[in-house]
């Protein structure tokens, strides 16, 4: 059933999924970022800010400070830390078997090439450039 599922790369990762048995005791949930193997917001929130957090950043001060929508500020941030899930992305999650661009044929698809490369991103850039 794994394989009608999944990509052939990704089913190993779950083949050693191992499920939990009488002599290993009974599973049980830890999240090892709380206190005492306990989820909480705050561990979580700290675990996802901890490599990204840099107050000295002048990538993150630039982008934190544009006077436009959080939702803009958010888009911008996620691109510079190449954290958009681009076909590359996909393929180093074991996603798809194939990094490349679909819409051009590129050797990679990354959050640069999406952004710079692509016909309508252009086009976008260039339009918003004229308007300042």
């Amino acid at each position: 059933m794994l394989h009608q599922l999944l990509i052939p790369a990704a089913i190993p990762h779950f083949l050693n999924i191992h499920c939990p048995d009488d002599i290993m005791g009974a599973d049980r949930l830890f999240w090892r970022h709380g206190k005492h193997g306990h989820f909480s917001i705050k561990s979580a929130y700290n675990k996802l800010c901890e490599p990204n957090w840099n107050p000295h950043n002048s990538k993150w001060l630039l982008i934190w400070r544009l006077p436009v929508l959080e939702c803009v500020r958010h888009f911008l941030w996620l691109s510079v830390n190449d954290i958009l899930l681009s076909n590359l992305g996909r393929y180093h999650r074991s996603f798809t078997a194939d990094p490349s661009c679909s819409v051009y044929g590129a050797s990679e698809e990354s959050c640069l090439h999406i952004l710079h490369d692509y016909l309508i991103t252009r086009e976008l850039w260039a339009t918003l450039l004229q308007r300042q």
